[in-house]
């Protein structure tokens, strides 16, 4: 929100399969855990995918929460299995990026968010 952005969060929600890239007026990536899920909308973003502002998040959270550990899991189902296990354990799921917008991406944003595509 420091960057002129604004968040919210809607209980219960679902996130869009796909994700376009062109202009962009806002992102949304569905926030898992043991006691709630919904969908985190950040509107007015300053990054191209969704992917990257999520990114630029979790970078920061990691350097101030040195016991906070990130992985990268491709399985919706693993991750819901996860977090309904471990009290302790959040899950994002992005929306799938069109691979024929990978140049466009990369050519606005340059390199892309890491696990982008693996």
């Amino acid at each position: 929100e420091s960057e002129g952005s604004t968040v919210s969060f809607e209980e219960g929600a679902r996130i869009a399969e796909n994700e376009s890239v062109g202009a962009v007026i806002c992102h949304q990536f569905a926030f898992l855990s043991q006691k709630q899920c919904g969908v985190v909308t950040v509107s007015k973003p300053k990054m191209v995918l969704a992917a990257a502002t999520l990114d630029s998040w979790l970078n920061v959270y990691i350097e101030q929460n040195g016991k906070a550990q990130l992985d990268f899991v491709h399985e919706e189902w693993t991750i819901e299995a996860k977090c309904k296990a471990e009290a302790t354990t959040a899950g994002f799921l992005l929306p799938t990026i069109n691979k024929n917008d990978l140049l466009k991406t990369v050519v606005q944003e340059g390199t892309l968010p890491r696990k982008t595509f693996s």
